[in-house]
């Protein structure tokens, strides 16, 4: 009897089928992965032109305001600040 010689029984081929399984699994699995994953993405522009114009507008602004040194700063708050300097 040699060493390589495999005794094939019902529970030995039933291992066989399972461990089969199981590699076309994880192989079916990786190769989608593969093609999910290097598919250019299919994404469609919504238009938002009311939405894009209020962006616009409030970063048009954005820039506008002027500092008030006055801003309802709590009690004691300035008090406390390094003086400016310039």
């Amino acid at each position: 009897m040699s060493l390589l010689a495999i005794h094939l029984d019902a529970s030995g081929i039933a291992v066989i089928a399972v461990v089969g399984i199981m590699i076309l699994g994880v192989a079916y699995f990786a190769l989608r992965f593969w093609l999910v994953s290097t598919r250019p993405p299919d994404i469609k522009e919504v238009r938002t032109p009311n939405l894009d114009r209020m962006n616009r507008d409030a970063l048009a602004h954005l820039g506008d305001e002027e500092d008030d040194d006055d801003d309802d700063a709590p009690a004691g708050l300035k008090e406390d600040l390094p003086p400016r300097l310039g």
